[in-house]
């Protein structure tokens, strides 16, 4: 997948950059479509993209003749290094798929939405749900991740009572090569549970 762009010289595309940007990027709209190479005086090349479903094109191109990872490279500092629409070929291969199994309505029923419970209403096998990866490349530190979560979670839940703070919508934010919560999930502490209570709670989840 080659795209095309402006021919102009790089510093020509940076002076319609900085004085006309709007019209400029209509412009190349126009004439090379809703996906296009830039070349600005300065920086490497990049992509734009100016329809949002063009990212779908991306999605579905033959990993083999993918090609415009390389010239995203504006947008490392923003996407991280193995963003999907910055990797070429094989590895943007094995990250789709990872992608793409995670937003199948067949699994994931509404898979754009915060929906923890969908992890207690079905056990997900090894290649249904892929947080740490799969195969030879797995994460080697998945299962200390997760035993360390359910300790931290079982410790704080068997002795305190907690409620959201707000009731505001959570939006995800990426932190380095993870994706959390954009301002945390700040909690109240109610009460704190008596022993009684807490032998209840631990049986119940057993």
């Amino acid at each position: 997948m080659t795209l095309n762009g402006p021919q102009s010289s790089p510093l020509m595309q940076l002076l319609n950059w900085i004085f006309r940007p709007l019209d400029f990027l209509e412009e190349c709209d126009r004439k090379y479509g809703d996906m296009f190479n830039l070349n600005l005086m300065g920086l490497p090349p990049f992509t734009v993209v100016s329809n949002p479903q063009g990212i779908e094109e991306i999605l579905s191109v033959d990993a083999k003749k993918f090609d415009v990872g390389r010239n995203n490279e504006l947008a490392a500092g923003l996407l991280g290094d193995n963003s999907l629409v910055l990797l070429d070929g094989e590895p943007h291969r094995r990250q789709r798929m990872i992608y793409l199994t995670h937003h199948r309505e067949d699994l994931y029923p509404e898979p754009k939405q915060f929906k923890p419970e969908r992890f207690l209403e079905r056990q997900y096998t090894t290649y249904e749900f892929l947080p740490f990866g799969g195969g030879n490349r797995r994460c080697i530190g998945y299962a200390l991740a997760l035993l360390e979560m359910k300790l931290v979670l079982a410790k704080i839940l068997t002795r305190w009572d907690l409620s959201l703070t707000s009731d505001r919508p959570i939006l995800p934010q990426r932190r380095g090569a993870t994706v959390a919560p954009n301002n945390g999930v700040p909690l109240t502490v109610n009460s704190k549970r008596d022993p009684i209570e807490r032998s209840m709670a631990t049986a119940e989840r057993i």
